[in-house]
């Protein structure tokens, strides 16, 4: 065990010792998982200055606009999964690892939730890992990416995936939100897959704790609330 898991068991046994209904405070939620939120900004200013590029058509232009598009999504996919794992790259609560392949398939990233601090917080206590897809683009949000995501969490042995999008529109379609849930309501295994979006996003960037976020989504999952993203 460092020095940093040895403080943050301090801080939570001190805290039981005086109130039995101790809860953690978001301080310590914020140092167990420090988000750099320079970082942060950095690479949505990034994005979004690549969002708005256009293709000009001109005697000298030495790539086709079918090029330029193509290129141009390939690079907005590599920033936004670069701004997403910067959530998590700082962190002593997660370990993350990107670009995973399960059998014919690629996921972005696969998140490690890290002892000590995964037996103290109730939404991870029950898993090792999560996996996760980065989406950004300008369409809604798809039922076949919660399909996809499943299957890989199937064969990952996990029941906890992130679905992170980046879409302007704030309200996640009702079809979305249906899929997620029934994955959630199904049987006897149910499946947390657990959308995060701008909102969220804007949220980190104002100080928001990411476990406090994740929590508020799980609980929209728990009680059928539409998404808000």
């Amino acid at each position: 065990m460092n020095s940093l898991e040895e403080v943050f068991i301090a801080m939570v046994e001190e805290g039981k010792n005086q109130d039995p209904n101790y809860k953690i405070p978001d301080n310590v939620k914020s140092y167990c998982h420090y988000i750099n939120l320079d970082r942060l900004a950095e690479l949505r200013s990034r994005l979004e200055r690549v969002k708005k590029m256009k293709y000009v058509c001109g005697s000298g232009q030495s790539i086709s606009s079918r090029n330029f598009n193509a290129r141009k999504s390939s690079l907005i996919g590599k920033i936004f999964e670069s701004m997403i794992a910067a959530i998590f790259d700082e962190s002593e609560m997660f370990t993350v690892q990107k670009n995973q392949r399960s059998g014919t398939s690629e996921f972005d990233l696969l998140i490690t939730v890290n002892q000590p601090y995964k037996a103290h917080f109730d939404i991870f206590n029950t898993i090792n890992h999560m996996v996760s897809e980065c989406k950004c683009y300008t369409t809604p949000p798809k039922n076949a990416w919660v399909a996809k995501l499943v299957g890989v969490m199937n064969i990952h042995s996990t029941t906890f995936g992130l679905i992170f999008v980046y879409w302007q529109k704030k309200k996640a379609a009702t079809e979305f939100n249906q899929m997620i849930w029934q994955q959630y309501h199904r049987g006897q295994q149910p499946f947390v897959v657990l959308p995060f979006g701008i909102s969220q996003l804007d949220e980190i960037q104002s100080g928001k704790s990411f476990i406090n976020i994740i929590q508020s989504q799980k609980t929209a999952l728990e009680t059928q609330v539409p998404f808000k993203l």
